[in-house]
């Protein structure tokens, strides 16, 4: 018989033998834990080797960015690749910014003198 003991969220220790889980501390049926919930499965060292060799090929990455983040695969990798994406949109967006900023304040002495 397989026995599996788990402490949920809240603290509580639950048992479960497959035919009945039984709540040993308060007695009410436990709810099922969150881990249970649509796991993706382990990626392997060599997947990511392979991964990290491909981020290595110029325009290839850029390019592979976008289809590890909306294509079809695991999700930790499609998680990994949007928020690397988010990343440099954001630093992109930044140095746009002070960029921008320093081409007005340049023209601006420029008006000035």
């Amino acid at each position: 018989m397989d026995i599996q003991l788990y402490i949920n969220f809240k603290g509580a220790i639950h048992l479960d033998n497959n035919v009945q889980s039984q709540f040993i501390c308060t007695g009410t049926p436990p709810q099922e834990p969150y881990y249970n919930k649509e796991m993706s499965p382990v990626i392997s060292v060599k997947e990511w080797m392979l991964t990290l060799l491909l981020m290595l090929i110029p325009l290839v990455n850029f390019v592979m960015w976008f289809v590890f983040a909306f294509g079809e695969g695991n999700r930790t990798k499609k998680n990994l690749f949007k928020a690397m994406l988010l990343l440099y949109g954001i630093i992109l967006g930044f140095f746009l910014l002070i960029g921008v900023l320093a081409f007005l304040l340049s023209f601006s002495n420029e008006l000035l003198s």
